[in-house]
């Protein structure tokens, strides 16, 4: 089964840019990542509460509770497997790049995130 899913993100030549397989998996976590753990009234277990801890002592509890939360927000998205986890805080202690390796339909895809209190976004590799 193919998976495709149609994102807000401008595409060079349209309002909307089609998204397939493993690019709908990244999407999703994205999401994930960026929405406030308890703002769906619904179900409140959806989201992250990633950027609470971006900001905080850049030491080894805070990396923990980074960790917890992206593996959280992986078990999330269905057909997303983690494989692997690295991040690292900035010089300045104001935000963290966190590489994961996720799983999807047997392709594995390497993706980068960076995080500050204000957002997160993807880094291009």
């Amino acid at each position: 089964m193919r998976l495709v899913r149609y994102t807000e993100n401008l595409a060079a030549h349209a309002d909307f840019q089609q998204l397939s397989d493993t690019d709908c998996i990244i999407d999703a976590i994205l999401k994930v990542l960026s929405i406030r753990r308890g703002t769906y009234i619904a179900d409140p277990e959806v989201g992250s509460n990633i950027l609470d801890y971006v900001f905080k002592a850049s030491d080894e509890i805070t990396r923990m509770y980074l960790e917890e939360e992206v593996r959280n927000a992986i078990r999330q998205v269905p057909n997303a497997t983690l494989e692997s986890m690295s991040l690292k805080f900035s010089p300045d202690k104001k935000s963290a790049i966190i590489q994961v390796d996720v799983a999807t339909h047997g392709v594995k895809k390497t993706i980068s995130f960076l995080a500050t209190k204000e957002y997160i976004s993807l880094l291009d590799v």
